[in-house]
C-alpha cells in the first residue's frame, strides 16, 4: 500500500507475507482475497482519520480474475463493508485487468436489485507495457535500461508457414483449440506449439482436457527450439521474455533480443491464445442446453448438479471443452495481454482465441484489427464450440492462400499494422479504460 495526498493505494507487486506492517496487501488471485480482504477492512478501520477523505483503490491489473470469497464477490465485501462503516462507496475503486468487470458488476447489482452509489472500476491494460519501449525502465546489472528490440520491417518473403500459434501455458481451451487444428489437418504447414508433457508425473492431462484422442495426445508436447534441460517456464523467463520475468539483471548486453523474430518472419499471421477466452470462459456461463445463460451468482450449485457435458458424435469421445470444472469466479473474463501487444509492436496480423469482443475492445483503445482483410465475426460468437469452429474454418480459408495471394494481402494491410506498431512506439502510459462501449455487453 502507498498513499498520496488524495489517494491510498492497496497494490499487488509484493506479497502480503512480504510485509510487516500490512501496508501493501497483494491479491495474486481470486483465492488470496478472502485473506487480503480483513487486512484492507483493519487498515480503514485503525486508520480511520488518515483515510476518511481519501479514495481507497484495490489495484489488480496483471489478472483478470474476479476476487470472490466463500460465494461472495469484492462487490460485496466492498458494499458490505461502506453499509456498515458508513462510508461512501464511489470512494472505492477497483482496478483490474478484465475488461469485462464492468459487465459483472452490472450483472452483480442487478442479481441484487441494487440501485444505489456504485464503487469505480478500471480496467488497466498494464501488460503492454512489456511491450512498450518507452516504458522500459528496469537497468540492467550495468545500469542500463536495455533497449527492446522490435521488427521495424515487414518481411515480405516467401514463408513457410500461414500462421504461427504459441501456447506455454497447458489452459483447456489451448488444449481443445490445438486439437482442433490437428483434427483439420493445421498443424502441418503450420507452426504450432503445445508444451505440455502428458506423461509428466506432475502433471494430470485428464484433469482438464477429458478424454482427448490418443493419436493427439502421443503429439505431445509439441515444442519449438526450447533447451531439452529447461522447462517452458524458464525458457520463456530467460529467453523469450526476461523484461516480464524480471530477468533484465542477469543480461549483459544493451539490448533484449526479439526471440519471436522468427516466427514473424516466418509466418504470415499470429493465431493468439490469449490467457483466459470464451472457450473455457463464456462455457462456464451457459446451460447444458448450450443457448440459455447461467446466473453467475448461482454457478457453483448449477455446476455441480449440472457438469456441462457434451458426447462429441464425430469423434465418439467427450469434447474437452464440456468436461471444465465450473467455478463461478471466472465469469465474464476479459483478458488482453502481452501476447497481444507484442504482435502489434512487431507489425504482425492476429486472430484471436479471446473472450468475445476483444477486437472491439482494442479498437476502442486506438488499435486497428483486421475486419477489412479477413472475416472477423467469430469475435462475436459467443458459444465456445461455435466460436472455435468459426476461428478454424477461417484459418482453414487462409492457409490455403498462395504465397502471392499473401504478399498482396500483406501490402494492403501496410497502413493497419504500422497504426498499431505506432502506438506501442509513443505509449508512455499503459491503456485503461472506466466504461466499456455498449456494443460490448
Amino acid at each position: 500500500m502507498y498513499e498520496t495526498h488524495t489517494e491510498i493505494v492497496f497494490d499487488d507487486f509484493v506479497n502480503l507475507e512480504q510485509t510487516s506492517n500490512l501496508n501493501r496487501i497483494y491479491p495474486s488471485s481470486t483465492y488470496d482475497f478472502g485473506d487480503f480482504w480483513p487486512h484492507i477492512e483493519n487498515y480503514l478501520e485503525i486508520n480511520k482519520q488518515l483515510t476518511n477523505n481519501k479514495q481507497i483503490i484495490i489495484k489488480h491489473p496483471l489478472e483478470c480474475h474476479i476476487p470472490i470469497h466463500k460465494h461472495k464477490y469484492i462487490f460485496d465485501y466492498i458494499h458490505e463493508y461502506c453499509d456498515n462503516s458508513g462510508w461512501n462507496k464511489n470512494k472505492f475503486k477497483f482496478i483490474t485487468g478484465n475488461w469485462r468487470i464492468f459487465e459483472s458488476y452490472s450483472v452483480w447489482k442487478t442479481n441484487n436489485n441494487y440501485l444505489g452509489e456504485e464503487i469505480q472500476l478500471e480496467c488497466d491494460f498494464e501488460l503492454a507495457k512489456w511491450y512498450a519501449p518507452l516504458m522500459m525502465d528496469t537497468p540492467n546489472k550495468y545500469g542500463i535500461v536495455p533497449e527492446l528490440d522490435y521488427c521495424d520491417r515487414l518481411f515480405t518473403e516467401d514463408k513457410p508457414w500461414t500462421f504461427n500459434c504459441l501456447n506455454r501455458g497447458p489452459q483447456v481451451h489451448r488444449v481443445n483449440f490445438v486439437q482442433e487444428l490437428w483434427r483439420q489437418g493445421l498443424l502441418q504447414d503450420n507452426c504450432v506449439t503445445f508444451n505440455y508433457d502428458p506423461n509428466s508425473q506432475s502433471q494430470q492431462i485428464e484433469s482438464f482436457t477429458g478424454h482427448l484422442h490418443p493419436e493427439f495426445l502421443e503429439l505431445l508436447p509439441i515444442e519449438y527450439d526450447k533447451p531439452q534441460d529447461q522447462s517452458a517456464l524458464q525458457f520463456a523467463s530467460a529467453t523469450v521474455m526476461p523484461q516480464a520475468y524480471h530477468q533484465i539483471d542477469d543480461f549483459e548486453h544493451s539490448r533484449i533480443p526479439n526471440w519471436f523474430e522468427k516466427f514473424y518472419k516466418n509466418s504470415w499471421l499470429t493465431v493468439t491464445t490469449e490467457s483466459y477466452t470464451s472457450l473455457h470462459v463464456v462455457a462456464q456461463c451457459f446451460a447444458p442446453d448450450c443457448k440459455s445463460l447461467i446466473d453467475p451468482v448461482n454457478m457453483m450449485c448449477l455446476a455441480n448438479n449440472h457438469p456441462w457435458e457434451q458426447y462429441d458424435h464425430h469423434n465418439k469421445t467427450q469434447n474437452p471443452l464440456h468436461t471444465i470444472q465450473k467455478n463461478f469466479n471466472q465469469h465474464r473474463l476479459g483478458f488482453v495481454t502481452e501476447k497481444t501487444f507484442r504482435n502489434f509492436l512487431n507489425l504482425h496480423p492476429t486472430i484471436w482465441v479471446a473472450s468475445p469482443g476483444t477486437t472491439l475492445i482494442l479498437k476502442q483503445l486506438g488499435f486497428e484489427t483486421f475486419s477489412d482483410y479477413w472475416d472477423e465475426s467469430y469475435d462475436l460468437v459467443t458459444n465456445p464450440i461455435d466460436r472455435q469452429q468459426s476461428i478454424t474454418e477461417l484459418l482453414k480459408q487462409l492457409s490455403s492462400y498462395s504465397q502471392t495471394e499473401w504478399r498482396k494481402l500483406q501490402k494492403s494491410m501496410t497502413g493497419t499494422l504500422m497504426h498499431n506498431q505506432n502506438i506501442m512506439l509513443t505509449m508512455t502510459d499503459t491503456p485503461k479504460i472506466s466504461n466499456i462501449d455498449h456494443q460490448l455487453t
